[in-house]
């Protein structure tokens, strides 16, 4: 980006962001941006495009393709080796994933802030943060206000 605040697309010199806070690399090269303040991920090619991979600029927990899935405030982001795009989506107390063909999807949490293990869809976090994947396949989640790292089993 430029530097100036933005959600503009196109060749990185010349495309903006809005707090970005974390980046993750795929096995292709292709950088993936958590765009906070935009309520979006963004995609950098190994070419040096900027495209919205998903998300849009008012906040949401939709799942969908592309502009049709929302966010609020992305933060933590991290690539597993099939693809797919996971994201700790702050402040929905969330963990998405997105598809390599661009689905979003809840992945774990009920979307109510709180600190329950157990079953992905019935667990609860109190905004998560950051994201990291082990090479089994793995999530590893800092859960921000609970004040602890969770793992997800694949």
């Amino acid at each position: 980006g430029d530097g100036t605040p933005g959600a503009k697309n196109g060749p990185a010199a010349s495309a903006t962001f809005y707090l970005p806070e974390a980046i993750a690399i795929d096995a292709a090269g292709n950088i993936y941006v958590s765009d906070t303040y935009n309520n979006m991920i963004r995609k950098i090619s190994k070419d040096g495009i900027v495209t919205t991979l998903a998300g849009q600029l008012k906040k949401g927990k939709a799942n969908g393709r592309g502009a049709a899935a929302s966010f609020s405030h992305p933060d933590g982001i991290a690539v597993d080796k099939k693809g797919n795009v996971y994201v700790a989506d702050t402040g929905n107390h969330l963990i998405r994933m997105i598809s390599p063909a661009g689905m979003v999807t809840t992945f774990a949490g009920c979307g109510v802030r709180g600190s329950k293990n157990g079953d992905v869809k019935a667990a609860s976090f109190f905004r998560p943060m950051g994201l990291a994947i082990d090479t089994g396949g793995n999530v590893y989640v800092a859960d921000y206000q609970n004040n602890v790292v969770r793992g997800i089993s694949k």
